[in-house]
């Protein structure tokens, strides 16, 4: 959840680490810090909230290396005192950390017996207390080495020695990632932040350490040298840029045409209608169940991408909730499981792949981040074609990870694939009914109006249109700060009508086919109980003189009518934020990847 800098050989090094953790705030942002050191102090700097509090310092003279940090908060509260970096007593040491420590109580417990004095509630705090307790005569990568293994639990870990000004890395479930350039090194949590800066990258393994010093980048796993592979590392600018919007969320919305067809080039053929994914995923015969696990809109993506696929193709597939997986699942009958992580790194979903490779079952990642710690764990990877997503809310990534899915069940069906000419076609046209939605959505913008009012609101949704329900309730959750609840629509007879009132609106989902009659009656069930209602639907008729509004997609296919009204839910939520005056891309208490478990 939280981000990790460090530098080695900059001229600047705090204005680099701060503006670098500016490209790390999605991972967290209740706190901040920055510790630089000229080899005869160690100096530093740390705020309670984003890294804009921060303020722009002179360069300090003669320092050439540096720590940075931006936390979520998991062991004790948002503050300026539980902001990282963090020193030992001696102030010759300090560390920054993201991940977990399962037995910092017993740790924190003896340092104290033993005369440590602690500046904090955290339990990151406990490292540079126990490297401070090594052996002085040791080199730097040698006294963090010894003390790795009296901690349990996981961390990517930065260590800044005063006196020579060299950093030491070390990874345990958590990732880091070590950058190169001809001046000095880099650690960093994403290769995003330091992608300015770089050159190469290498992503860390369990285990591994890295030395960044005077002589360049060294590298080992426990005491013994090792090499990693190095990635070049390409940067755009644009990608980071909103491009006249005024947040990332909005500009990442509008993508999502663009993404669609991104998505469908050179694998999708209208000619004979074929799918083809073989030059992504050669050498994968698959036949049999398939599961796909994943976390928050990743599961949702899961769930509506499986739920389409069984309107489509006789085909057996599952969704499930990583951090909540059944174990016997995994060890039963499944030829296939699919892993589902914007980023990447999700800690549930790598735990839970990590049970089914060892069960034998063949695996794939479907995600965003090449070279990630899930595409590194699976044995194939399918890469969404999306782009950067900056705002901590799915969109995009979401929309590709629903059309990556689909792709992949039918591809792996090819029998099939004859008689679904017109699935094939609606992929295809999706992007410019995108187009039409984003060309008219400000005149969603009552609707939005009467949202945002509301502390409370229930989306209602049948079969297919129930995990669209899922992903809008996460949406307006996350957003707007709206208490929304999906609930499948005959289901709301059984409780929730006690909570309907005049200030209670219902968003109704309500595709044409055939349970369209049952949605059409619990609406009118709802007004009856007085209730705002609006209805989301390809076929407006039977609502006009029932639903306050109507809000009509083009699609009456299953994919195009999911990702059409997933849009405009997007939408509706992203005005409803705009109205109460949220922070958009960085709402509070979140992280966009989710590394703790």
């Amino acid at each position: 959840m939280c981000g990790i800098l460090g530098c080695f050989g900059s001229e600047n090094p705090y204005s680099l680490i701060r503006s670098s953790l500016q490209r790390l705030e999605y991972r967290g942002y209740d706190s901040c810090g920055v510790a630089i050191s000229d080899r005869d102090k160690i100096h530093s700097y740390k705020v309670s909230g984003p890294v804009s509090g921060l303020i722009q310092r002179a360069e300090i003279s003669g320092a050439i290396s540096g720590l940075g940090h931006t936390r979520w908060a998991t062991v004790g509260t948002p503050s300026a005192e539980n902001a990282h970096p963090f020193m030992d007593c001696n102030a010759d040491i300090a560390i920054v950390h993201n991940g977990d420590l399962d037995n910092f109580i017993e740790l924190r417990e003896s340092l104290l017996l033993r005369g440590h004095h602690f500046s904090s509630d955290t339990d990151s705090e406990v490292f540079a207390h126990l490297i401070e307790e090594s052996e002085s005569n040791l080199e730097p990568i040698q006294r963090v080495n010894s003390i790795l293994s009296k901690v349990t639990g996981s961390y990517a870990l930065g260590v800044l020695f005063r006196s020579s000004g060299v950093i030491v890395g070390a990874r345990h479930e958590s990732p880091l990632v070590i950058g190169t350039n001809s001046s000095g090194g880099f650690l960093c949590s994403d290769v995003h932040a330091i992608a300015p800066y770089v050159d190469h990258v290498i992503h860390l393994e369990d285990g591994d350490l890295a030395l960044l010093d005077t002589t360049g980048v060294s590298l080992f796993h426990g005491d013994k040298p090792v090499t990693r592979t190095s990635h070049p590392v390409s940067w755009d600018p644009a990608e980071v840029d909103k491009a006249g919007f005024d947040h990332y969320f909005l500009k990442e919305v509008f993508e999502q045409p663009k993404i669609i067809r991104n998505s469908l080039e050179g694998r999708v053929r209208l000619t004979n209608p074929t799918i083809d994914l073989a030059n992504e995923l050669p050498n994968m015969p698959i036949t049999g169940k398939i599961g796909v696990f994943g976390c928050g809109s990743a599961f949702n993506a899961g769930l509506l991408g499986a739920t389409i696929v069984s309107e489509l193709i006789d085909q057996e597939v599952g969704a499930h909730v990583s951090s909540n997986y059944n174990r016997r699942l995994l060890t039963k009958d499944l030829a296939l499981a699919v892993f589902l992580s914007q980023s990447g790194e999700t800690a549930d979903t790598l735990a839970t792949l990590k049970v089914a490779k060892s069960a034998g079952i063949k695996t794939i990642a479907i995600t965003n981040v090449p070279n990630s710690s899930i595409t590194r764990l699976a044995e194939f990877t399918l890469l969404n074609k999306a782009g950067l997503e900056e705002s901590v809310g799915a969109s995009k990534t979401f929309t590709s990870q629903v059309i990556d899915f689909v792709l992949l069940c039918l591809w792996l069906n090819q029998t099939d694939i004859s008689s679904l000419n017109d699935t094939i076609v609606d992929m295809h046209n999706l992007s410019n009914h995108l187009d039409h939605i984003l060309d008219t959505y400000q005149s969603m913008e009552d609707i939005a109006l009467t949202i945002s009012n509301a502390s409370s609101i229930f989306i209602i949704g049948k079969n297919l249109s129930y995990p669209i329900a899922l992903e809008a309730s996460l949406k307006f959750k996350e957003l707007a700060y709206i208490h929304a609840e999906a609930i499948m629509s005959g289901e709301i007879k059984h409780g929730t009508f006690a909570l309907l009132t005049s200030e209670t609106p219902v968003i109704a989902i309500a595709k044409s086919g055939d349970q369209y009659k049952d949605v059409v009656q619990t609406v009118r069930e709802i007004k009856a109980r007085n209730a705002p209602v609006i209805v989301i639907t390809d076929q407006a008729d039977a609502f006009l003189n029932v639903a306050d509004a109507v809000v009509t997609v083009e699609s009456s296919l299953p994919i195009g009518f999911s990702l059409e009204a997933s849009m405009i839910f997007q939408l509706l939520a992203y005005r409803a934020a705009i109205a109460k005056g949220c922070p958009i891309d960085r709402p509070r208490n979140l992280a966009k990847s989710v590394t703790v478990k």
